[in-house]
């Protein structure tokens, strides 16, 4: 800009700042904000934002406390985005104590806490503290939708917990959620990768009979497994589970 002798403005420096930080580069993030404040620009609470943002993610946890502070001391007041900027990255960083702490000074401070908020938690949550959550998100008008269930899902099946992924599609219909086919879908991959190759049939031929698609993938790895005469079921998860052999197989031919 200073080649064509163009002078940032403070929307210059909101963009160029917000840049960096969605980026990670906490140097520049905080060489630009210091630039801005030298050239008489007041950062906005965007700019804020970013920071708290960018702080939080690489652990800079006083720093991004400081700069909550100082939206409070100049007049401004944290809106939903700024809680975000440090719930979220927190959440991604398995910090689930940390983020809860934001969440109830979000409370406290009349702000609402926010689908993506929500979802956030979900990502980290185990499955007591997903029961506690998705009530609370009745509560406070979050309605859990059908996005909430595949965030929980996804989550269960990255950590091999096909018994809680069940329990937690038997809590669908409390919620008035009805799956679609990609619920389908990540439901009998996750448990056919888990071994659970006979509720994974269930779960297909359910998805058959109300109408949905078949898949040409999931066709084929099931008739195979069910005319095969050289597996056996194990005794563990209620009689539902292939054997290691069986599982190791399957994680390789499914597209996850």
């Amino acid at each position: 800009m200073a080649k064509y002798c163009i002078i940032p403005d403070s929307t210059s420096y909101t963009y160029m700042i917000g840049c960096l930080a969605k980026h990670g580069n906490l140097f520049d993030s905080l060489r630009f904000y210091d630039e801005m404040k030298k050239r008489g620009w007041f950062p906005n609470l965007k700019v804020c934002n970013y920071l708290i943002y960018i702080l939080t993610r690489e652990n800079c946890m006083k720093e991004a406390y400081s700069m909550f502070n100082k939206i409070m001391e100049t007049g401004l007041q944290p809106n939903l985005e700024t809680y975000n900027c440090m719930v979220l990255p927190l959440c991604e960083a398995h910090r689930l104590d940390e983020a809860q702490e934001i969440m109830q000074m979000m409370i406290l401070g009349g702000v609402r806490p926010s689908m993506d908020t929500y979802h956030a938690f979900i990502k980290i949550e185990d499955f007591p503290g997903l029961i506690k959550l998705v009530e609370q998100m009745k509560e406070d008008g979050n309605t859990p939708n059908q996005s909430t269930f595949l965030l929980i899902f996804n989550n269960f099946f990255r950590l091999g917990k096909s018994e809680s992924a069940l329990k937690m599609w038997s809590e669908m219909s409390r919620y008035d959620v009805i799956p679609n086919a990609v619920h389908y879908i990540t439901m009998i991959k996750g448990l056919a990768a888990d071994g659970w190759i006979p509720k994974a049939k269930e779960f297909y031929d359910e998805m058959k009979s109300k109408g949905f698609r078949a898949d040409p993938e999931l066709e084929l790895l099931m008739k195979g497994f069910l005319s095969s005469n050289n597996y056996c079921w194990g005794k563990g998860a209620k009689g539902y589970k292939t054997r290691k052999l069986e599982r190791n197989k399957i994680c390789r031919d499914l597209k996850l």
